[in-house]
C-alpha cells in the first residue's frame, strides 16, 4: 500500500479597477493509497460522466477540458463535488499553496545571476508560474517531517530554467507526468480540487471580503469539508 502526494498548480487572478490582483496557488493532495484510489477515481469519473452524458473516452479528466464538456464553471462545482463526496475516504490531508508580492509594498525586484535584472512583482510571478509546482513540492519537502511524507511524489510537468528548489527536491526522486492532469488520476484529482477551492476563495473574496491568505484558504477547505492548511510558499529559484 504505497502513499502518494500530487501536485498541481494554477493562476490566481482577481480584477480590480485599477489592477487586477495576480497570484499563483498549488495544491499538494496527499492520497493514502495510490491503487485504491485509482481505482474508486476511474468508477467515479465513469458513474458522473454517464450521469452528465459526457462521452467516455478516457477515464482521466483535466478540470479544462470538464468545464468545456460541461458547458461552465457552474456545472463543474456541481460535477467534482460529487467526485470529493466519493473519494474524500481515500484523502489524507491537503497542503494549499500560495505566494505573494504586494508591488505598493514592493515595486521592483532584483535577480542576480551573471548581472541584475530588475522586474516588477507581478512580471516576476508570470515568468515562473509554470514552475510554481516545484516550489509546492519542495515546500512540502522542507515543512513535512520525512516519516509524515507520502511514500510517492508525482508533480505535473513543468517547464523552467535551473532551479535550487528542484536541486533540492530531485534527490526524493519525485516523479513528472508530462500533462499530468489528463494521464494521472492522482494528479488530475488535485487539479480539480484546486479548481474548486480556487473558485471558494474568490467567493470569500467577493461576498466576505477575504483576500487570499492563511485566512481565506482555512475558510475554503473548512466548507468543503477537507483536512488541511495553508503553506505560503516563497520563492526559491
Amino acid at each position: 500500500m504505497a502513499s502518494v502526494v500530487a501536485f498541481d498548480s494554477k493562476e490566481f487572478k482577481i480584477p480590480g479597477r485599477e489592477r487586477d490582483f495576480f497570484s499563483i496557488i498549488g495544491i499538494g493532495l496527499e492520497i493514502k493509497d495510490r491503487q485504491a484510489f485509482q481505482k474508486a477515481y476511474r468508477s467515479v469519473i465513469s458513474k458522473e460522466a454517464s450521469k452528465w452524458k459526457i462521452p467516455l473516452k478516457r477515464s482521466v479528466f483535466d478540470s479544462y477540458t470538464l468545464i468545456k464538456l460541461l458547458g461552465g464553471e457552474d456545472a463543474f462545482l456541481e460535477f467534482y463535488r460529487e467526485v470529493f463526496r466519493n473519494l474524500k475516504t481515500h484523502l489524507k490531508y491537503v497542503h494549499l499553496f500560495f505566494t505573494i508580492i504586494s508591488p505598493s509594498k514592493v515595486q521592483n525586484i532584483f535577480v542576480y545571476k551573471t548581472h541584475a535584472k530588475k522586474t516588477n512583482p507581478v512580471d516576476f510571478l508570470k515568468e515562473h508560474k509554470t514552475s510554481f509546482v516545484v516550489l509546492c513540492a519542495w515546500k512540502y519537502s522542507e515543512t513535512v517531517a520525512e516519516n509524515d511524507r507520502a511514500d510517492l511524489m508525482h508533480l505535473d510537468f513543468f517547464e523552467a530554467k535551473h532551479m535550487k528548489a528542484w536541486d533540492a527536491l530531485k534527490s526524493l526522486k519525485p516523479s513528472l507526468f508530462i500533462r499530468g492532469d489528463t494521464c494521472n488520476c492522482c494528479i488530475a484529482c488535485a487539479d480539480g480540487l484546486l479548481g474548486v477551492i480556487d473558485r471558494q476563495l474568490k467567493r470569500n473574496f467577493y461576498i466576505d471580503g477575504e483576500r487570499l491568505g492563511d485566512q481565506s484558504i482555512k475558510h475554503a477547505l473548512k466548507d468543503l469539508g477537507i483536512s488541511g492548511e495553508p503553506k505560503l510558499s516563497l520563492i526559491h529559484i
